[in-house]
């Protein structure tokens, strides 16, 4: 590998420069992880605004990149994409879509926070097995550009056609010499995303800006037409741009036809309104394949806000003016000061079922972090009166954090982070609804105990990105937990017609349960166990009440092993086994007969 990768922490600072746009300081905030790398940009951004607004051209001084890099004795070992198998590499920005063509088929992807690559996780069984895809985006960006400097990214996106070919799309932020690049890509599997292809051509280039002019494209999200009608196999990118080659700056909806290699066309959805800045979107298309899209708008000096949706029925050729859904009171912390960490923020959620259209986002005001959704079940053409579903469900006491919405068949979940406002521990937390969100069954906190914010740093990446799947009454869920001291990201699979959570486990376990057998059992349970090192691990079995009624310990080796639980003594019902290690844990549920 070429590429030379930069995470760290440290600072450099000029004076007397001008400052940076808000939108690109968010920006490097989000995607350059080492406040160092990110000072050395800001400044040579800083430099480049004064000349610019002065009539002359930029004459970088100092160190290049490939000094500055060396100044700081930077050093990182790279795990190779043949070594990473099953190994717990922890990650951030996790994101899952499903085949409509075989909804047990699900893809994951998220941000390793060791090597800046996109692990890609598949199962065809629902979960219960996750194959690593051999594709790496780190290794094809040397190959696109070698030798380039990886100073960070995020984003990760995929979604399915309906045909099972995934599409993906992420973000790196890399250069040479002066040359500061902000890349969005696009590449593609037909196999289900074992494999993937490099669309030619330059087609696999969505956008590559340069990052001192803020010609940037970020926070994309993507939806597929799977209606069969005539604009099915259509692709569509919502993205905020913040000015440059585009034109008109704001969120665009960006547009792939099927017989189109990469993205070839664009609509301004939201263009920034009078200073207000349009971004966080987020989009579905319907059954009738349109364009559902929802966005924030954020003045930029007070944090205030508003909640825009918009819509397309021409193949996002052109779309509605954006109506105010809700006035957000803060969409932004003032001055960046984050409540919770330094990842909060006001993204919109957005889920489509039927004429059901829901969307879901954070609002930030009087130092407090709130949840709210509204809905529409005409097709957008009205929404409800937003509810502040967080104080509904869980109570009072709680801040809730980066909300996501899913629909299927009249049935809708939201998930999203709840934590204390005093202690700052969290919990992952899922809620029901089974008549298209006018009341909840419930809600759920996932996972085996809280994640302690208060211990972690301002740019830690948990509770920054969460993303949920429907099928029915099964909600699919990905999210990072912390509580280990570096993120590691969970897959859930809830039945929330009968409020059980199934399955809980790491993506890049290292604790695999190839088989629980009988289920339902009577008198004895036998777990298939592969560990892909020796370990000690707990196990436990608890009841529907929480309480324990088995608990051991196993010394696991690496390999295959077996082990049964006699279940004499148990009563008839529903238990769940929990298999844990110092890193991760993994949750399972059987029925005893």
């Amino acid at each position: 590998m070429k590429i030379k990768l930069i995470l760290g922490a440290c600072l450099l600072s000029f004076a007397g420069l001008s400052q940076i746009s808000a939108q690109l300081e968010e920006y490097l905030e989000e995607k350059v992880r080492d406040s160092r790398v990110r000072a050395y940009i800001e400044n040579h951004a800083e430099a480049y605004q004064e000349a610019k607004n002065s009539g002359i051209n930029y004459q970088p001084q100092g160190p290049s990149i490939e000094e500055f890099v060396e100044s700081i004795n930077f050093s990182l070992h790279k795990k190779e994409t043949a070594d990473r198998d099953f190994s717990l590499i922890p990650g951030a920005e996790p994101f899952i879509a499903m085949n409509p063509a075989n909804r047990d088929h699900l893809v994951v992807s998220y941000m390793s926070s060791v090597d800046a690559d996109y692990p890609i996780y598949v199962t065809f069984d629902g979960g219960v097995n996750w194959t690593p895809s051999s594709f790496s985006s780190l290794a094809y960006l040397d190959t696109l550009s070698p030798g380039t400097q990886v100073f960070g990214g995020g984003d990760p996106v995929l979604a399915f056609d309906a045909n099972g070919n995934l599409h993906m799309t992420y973000i790196y932020v890399h250069g040479s010499g002066f040359n500061f690049v902000g890349g969005m890509y696009y590449v593609n599997s037909t196999d289900g995303g074992i494999t993937f292809n490099i669309p030619s051509n330059g087609d696999h280039i969505v956008h590559e800006g340069d990052i001192l002019a803020s010609d940037l494209l970020d926070r994309q999200w993507m939806h597929c037409d799977t209606t069969g009608g005539s604009f099915d196999g259509t692709l569509y990118m919502s993205a905020v741009y913040f000015g440059g080659s585009f034109g008109s700056a704001g969120e665009l909806v960006l547009r792939k036809l099927p017989s189109d290699g990469g993205f070839t066309s664009y609509a301004v959805a939201a263009p920034h309104n009078n200073g207000l800045s349009t971004q966080f979107g987020n989009l579905k298309v319907d059954g009738n394949g349109h364009v559902h899209m929802a966005c924030m708008e954020i003045d930029g000096n007070d944090g205030s806000g508003n909640v825009l949706y918009t819509k397309s029925t021409d193949n996002g050729t052109t779309f509605s003016t954006p109506t105010v859904i809700a006035a957000a009171t803060t969409a932004l912390p003032n001055g960046g000061n984050h409540i919770v960490h330094g990842r909060d923020n006001s993204s919109t959620s957005m889920a489509v079922d039927g004429n059901n259209v829901y969307i879901t986002w954070t609002d930030m005001a009087n130092s407090d972090v709130r949840a709210y959704y509204s809905y529409s079940n005409d097709a957008g053409a009205t929404f409800s009166t937003p509810v502040q579903f967080g104080l509904n469900t869980v109570g009072s006491g709680y801040y809730h954090l980066m909300p996501n919405v899913a629909a299927d068949n009249g049935k809708m979940s939201l998930t999203w982070y709840a934590v204390d406002s005093v202690s700052f521990e969290t919990q992952y937390v899922m809620a029901e609804s089974q008549n298209a969100g006018q009341s909840f069954s419930g809600y759920a906190a996932i996972g085996s105990g809280p994640t302690d914010f208060m211990n972690e740093n301002a740019q830690d990446f948990y509770g920054d990105y969460n993303a949920s799947e429907k099928n029915d009454c099964f909600t699919y869920s990905v999210f990072t937990d912390g509580r280990t001291g570096s993120p590691v990201v969970y897959f859930v699979r809830k039945n929330g017609c009968v409020m059980s959570v199934d399955e809980i486990s790491a993506i890049n376990s290292g604790i695999i349960v190839q088989d629980l057998y009988p289920n339902p059992a009577s008198n004895q349970i036998n777990l298939n166990i592969e560990s892909k090192t020796n370990l000690t691990m707990k196990l436990e079995v608890f009841d529907m009440q929480g309480r324990v009624v088995i608990e051991e310990e196993l010394n696991a080796i690496k390999g295959l092993q077996n082990k049964s639980l006699n279940l004499d003594s148990m009563e008839a019902g529903k238990y769940f086994i929990r298999i844990s290690n110092s890193q991760e844990f993994k949750v399972l549920s059987f029925i005893v007969e």
